[in-house]
């Protein structure tokens, strides 16, 4: 089975969504250094509600936490055509320069797990294009439970390696598995 397809039961039957050549190309296109540096320059000036806080997120430290729940990896993207379709708009919104929110997020401190209340697409293609931090906003209540488990950093916002690709080294939390 092809990357881009699984398999979707239900009661009667199973379908395999396949993203079209151009959905595919798009999923697979990076996003260029320029667009990534205007896009987290836009985010780290926006300004949070009463009771939020913009923060520097370490993108590894939520990707691993966030694999807990509701995850979006880009090798299984086929996993329903509505998925591909978020994906592939938030990319196509960084790329044109309309974004400007930070991903929000909160945590679930039963399990512990990252929740994404708005921005979980802005967020994994962020992470797909090589950002190894970037802004995030957070409730000032949760402040404390972002550092204990160290989901923020003191690092400049918007770090990109050189390649702009991830490396093992920026994951030292738990290696990256696509």
């Amino acid at each position: 089975m092809s990357i881009f397809g699984k398999i979707v039961s239900s009661e009667n039957h199973s379908k395999i969504y396949t993203p079209t050549h151009i959905e595919r190309l798009i999923i697979e296109k990076s996003i260029p250094f320029e667009i990534l540096d205007l896009t987290l320059s836009k985010m780290k000036s926006y300004k949070p509600d009463k009771g939020d806080i913009l923060v520097n997120g370490n993108v590894s430290a939520i990707d691993n936490l966030w694999k807990k729940s509701n995850y979006i990896n880009p090798k299984a993207i086929g996993e329903n055509k509505s998925t591909v379709q978020k994906y592939i708009n938030s990319k196509k919104d960084i790329i044109d320069g309309k974004v400007e929110i930070p991903p929000i997020l909160g945590l679930d401190l039963s399990e512990p797990s990252v929740i994404f209340e708005n921005g979980r697409n802005r967020f994994s293609n962020m992470r797909d294009s090589g950002i190894i931090t970037m802004p995030i906003i957070i409730s000032k209540r949760q402040l404390s439970d972002f550092k204990n488990l160290k989901l923020i950093t003191i690092e400049n916002v918007g770090k990109i390696n050189k390649k702009g690709r991830k490396t093992r080294k920026q994951f030292r939390i738990k290696k990256y598995k696509v």
